[in-house]
């Protein structure tokens, strides 16, 4: 599971459509006002396309905020908010004013913040097994760009989100 930090984002109500090149990468076949639009103009590249007739294609919303988003393992969401004293919730759902999150990642930017401690269990979740080692993670490169994220969110008057 992983957690999603983001900018509270408003659809524009364009709908894209995407296939997959033979190296794997997404290539845009539809740009449409709208879903039915969008599936309408999508059906039409299913004739021509055996993998999109055989799995289907999922037009999906254009939404008015793109690029602000940074992803953390559960874990190391949790290990971070603690290291910088901010409460992302049990559920690791929810969000808040830019400025408080900003305010916290500053401080921690501005002690110079080290690497997330490292830990060692010698058990599994079961009692026996597994022996996890966690070499921990330099949170730097996080809290920066979590500090640019908030920056955007406070100039565009919307939320910071997670989940």
């Amino acid at each position: 599971m992983s957690v999603t930090i983001s900018i509270d984002a408003v659809p524009t109500g364009i709908f894209v459509a995407a296939c997959y090149d033979a190296t794997g990468d997404a290539v845009e076949i539809v740009r449409a006002e709208g879903y039915e639009a969008a599936v309408a103009l999508a059906s039409e590249h299913k004739t021509v396309c055996e993998d999109c007739a055989t799995y289907g294609i999922l037009a999906s919303p254009v939404m008015d905020v793109e690029g602000f988003e940074v992803n953390l393992a559960n874990t190391n969401a949790r290990q971070l908010g603690a290291t910088i004293d901010f409460d992302f919730g049990d559920d690791l759902y929810g969000a808040c004013d830019p400025a408080d999150l900003l305010g916290a990642v500053l401080i921690a930017l501005a002690q110079e913040h080290t690497p997330i401690e490292r830990y060692e269990s010698r058990t599994s979740i079961f009692g026996v097994g597994a022996r996890v080692i966690d070499c921990g993670f330099d949170a730097t490169n996080y809290l920066s760009r979590i500090a640019d994220l908030c920056v955007e969110a406070q100039r565009l008057g919307r939320e910071v989100t997670w989940g």
